[in-house]
């Protein structure tokens, strides 16, 4: 019926939405020098079993947001 396609299309939007902030923020930290040669490490670390990747994120995000909060 036309309100399951109207609640499939809101799903599909909300969906739409996130899966673009998701690309907005990794484009943004992918775009920072800084951001960039710590995810290089961080890898290597959650590659040896050093480092949770939940961890590793968390560090990451942290450090992505205290570079946007000082810039």
């Amino acid at each position: 019926t036309e309100d399951v396609l109207a609640a499939r299309r809101g799903d599909q939007a909300r969906n739409w939405l996130w899966t673009e902030v998701g690309d907005a923020l990794l484009a943004a930290l992918n775009s920072h020098t800084d951001i960039r040669a710590l995810s290089r490490d961080l890898e290597a670390k959650v590659a040896r079993g050093e480092l949770t990747p939940s961890m590793a994120a968390q560090q990451m995000v942290r450090m992505f947001l205290e570079r946007s909060i000082t810039a």
